[in-house]
C-alpha cells in the first residue's frame, strides 16, 4: 500500500463530506455511533487546540464510462465519527455544553476547573466569536492518503484500526473480503445499493423497529435487521 501524510483544513474536510466528494464505503463502514456528548467533546477539544487522531482516506481510480477517462473517488476509511461531528457542528445542529447548566452525567468529565470554562460554552457555531469561528475552520488536520497495491489492503487496515472499538458480528462479516456481503445485500436488500434485489420472503419476517440514519443526511436504512437475520440464517 502506498500512503502519504498531508494536511487539510477542517473547513475543507467538512465541505467535501457535505458535498459527497468524500464518502464512506457502506459495504463495511459503520453508521453514526457517537453520542452528542462525544461530538461536543471533540469540538471543544479542537477549539482548545488539542490534537486529534489521523484521518485515513482511500483514493480509488475508476473508469468513467461516458468520458472514458480515469477519475479518482475518495473514501473515508477512519475518522467518520469525528468528521460527522465536525460537519454537524459547523451546520449548527448542536450547541456545545455548558457544564453549569447541563444535568449531571450528560457532559463528558474534564479536569479543567469550572472557573476556567472557555467563552464558547453553550454556543452553536453561528454564535461563536468571529476569531473562534476562523480558528476552528482553519484548524490543520492530518490526513493519510492511501492507494492499494494489492486487493483488500484498505479493508485489512480498517479492521486493524477498529481493534480498539469492537465491531458487531455483522460489522465483522461486512469488513472481511469476499462476496458474502454482496450475497446478503442481494437477497435481503439495502437502500440505493445496485445489487439489492430483496426476496418477497422477508416481507413476512418479523423485524425490529430500529433503522439507521446514515451520516445524519437523508439516507435511511430500514433493512438493517433484515440483513442481520439473513446473514445469521445463511
Amino acid at each position: 500500500m502506498k500512503s502519504e501524510l498531508k494536511t487539510r483544513k477542517l473547513e475543507e474536510l467538512a465541505n467535501a463530506w457535505r458535498k459527497g466528494d468524500l464518502r464512506v464505503n457502506r459495504e463495511y463502514q459503520r453508521g453514526p455511533r457517537w453520542s452528542e456528548s462525544q461530538q461536543q467533546a471533540l469540538i471543544d477539544s479542537l477549539l482548545r487546540g488539542y490534537d486529534v487522531p489521523l484521518f485515513y482516506v482511500h483514493l480509488k481510480p475508476r473508469m468513467n464510462e461516458f468520458t472514458r477517462e480515469i477519475e479518482t473517488t475518495v473514501e473515508l476509511v477512519d475518522g467518520q465519527q469525528r468528521l460527522l461531528a465536525i460537519r454537524r457542528y459547523v451546520d449548527n445542529e448542536f450547541p456545545l455544553p455548558d457544564p453549569a447548566k447541563e444535568a449531571r452525567g450528560t457532559v463528558l468529565p474534564t479536569l479543567m476547573a469550572a472557573q476556567s470554562q472557555p467563552r464558547w460554552v453553550g454556543k452553536r457555531f453561528e454564535e461563536l466569536e468571529p476569531g473562534d469561528k476562523e480558528r476552528l475552520l482553519g484548524r490543520d488536520l492530518l490526513v493519510i492518503y492511501m492507494s492499494e497495491e494489492a486487493p483488500n489492503e484498505v479493508r485489512d487496515l480498517f479492521i486493524r484500526l477498529q481493534a480498539g472499538t469492537p465491531l458487531t458480528a455483522q460489522e465483522k462479516r461486512d469488513a472481511w473480503p469476499g462476496d458474502f456481503t454482496t450475497f446478503v445485500i442481494r437477497h435481503a436488500g439495502k437502500p440505493r445499493h445496485p445489487a439489492a434485489n430483496p426476496k418477497e420472503f422477508f416481507k413476512l419476517v418479523k423485524r425490529g423497529r430500529a433503522v439507521t440514519v446514515d451520516e445524519g443526511e437523508d439516507y435511511v436504512d430500514g433493512l438493517v435487521n433484515t440483513r442481520k437475520f439473513f446473514a445469521g440464517l445463511a
